[in-house]
């Protein structure tokens, strides 16, 4: 009966371990997965939608950054001269083509009203080179710095905004406080990057447990280059100076939620001018897809005002 019992106890905790080394496996599994998104290809380029563009590429460390310049222009064969531009930085899991939110439409809108337009592939994504994805941190924050320093290289005359989408739109309030670049929209950024991560980690794995999130969320430091403890969006909008934002959110994000809009438009007025542009039954990021026209007259009202 003593053996029978002890056996039966042996089943059970060999069970359990199995069953654990089976959990830690697929929770490193999944946190693998949130920091190496599947690459996502282009399917066309600015010519589509008939505008002129030239392709260019720089380097961050030792991985190839590939992007594409299109300068203001009023048709495909009649560009412009313009010193305003605007560099654009796309969300987690996507790439410089941004088809799911029609980006070259709004591009081409932007170039017809004089504003060349840089956009690129962050690390892992479309065309570049490399791998993993800090969720609007320190790699997407490096490849933008060196964009930025491209840019500013290339064109040293022009003057440079910011525009950015969700995890995008984190990595854009970063490099322009680093890069001293004084006008920024951000389309959905979230406040704190550990704060999102506890309410929508299943966003990116796919799962809808707490507890599995969770452990997800204990792994990525381990595994990347996220910090938990590094200054996040709300930090540096708080301690900025003299810049101009604007924080655009769809009221029904169910991603990003829009209380973080609000929060860093509050903590953006202390020291900055700044406007927030909330968008009725719009969910993440689609609010050029839901109410193009109120975004086009908002976002180019506001950068006439900033370039001003």
């Amino acid at each position: 009966m003593k053996k029978t019992i002890s056996r039966v106890i042996i089943v059970i905790l060999a069970l359990l371990i199995l069953t654990a080394v089976i959990f830690s496996v697929f929770v490193f599994l999944k946190a693998r997965d949130v920091v190496n998104p599947k690459r996502k290809m282009l399917i066309s380029d600015p010519s589509s939608v008939n505008l002129y563009f030239d392709a260019f590429e720089t380097t961050n460390g030792e991985n190839t950054i590939k992007g594409w310049y299109i300068p203001a222009q009023k048709s495909e064969n009649e560009t412009e001269e313009s010193q305003k531009t605007i560099i654009f930085s796309h969300n987690y899991a996507d790439n410089m083509e941004m088809n799911d939110i029609s980006f070259l439409y709004f591009a081409r809108f932007l170039a017809q009203n004089g504003y060349n337009i840089i956009t690129f592939d962050y690390t892992g994504s479309g065309n570049s080179d490399g791998e993993r994805y800090t969720l609007g941190q320190a790699e997407e924050v490096s490849d933008l710095v060196s964009v930025i320093d491209y840019v500013k290289k290339t064109y040293p005359d022009h003057k440079l905004a910011l525009f950015g989408w969700a995890f995008g739109a984190a990595a854009a309030i970063s490099a322009a406080e680093s890069q001293d670049i004084d006008i920024v929209i951000s389309d959905s950024s979230y406040t704190d990057l550990s704060e999102l991560l506890d309410e929508s980690m299943y966003y990116m794995t796919g799962i809808d447990n707490q507890f599995f999130n969770n452990c997800v969320k204990l792994l990525l430091p381990l595994i990347s280059s996220i910090d938990y403890e590094a200054e996040s969006p709300k930090d540096i909008v708080e301690k900025s100076s003299g810049k101009k934002f604007l924080f655009i959110h769809g009221e029904n994000d169910d991603v990003i939620s829009p209380d973080n809009a609000e929060i860093l438009y509050s903590s953006a007025t202390q020291n900055n001018e700044a406007m927030l542009y909330t968008i009725p039954d719009c969910p993440h990021i689609y609010g050029f897809m839901e109410s193009e026209d109120n975004y086009k007259i908002t976002v180019l009202y506001f950068l006439q005002e900033a370039f001003s």
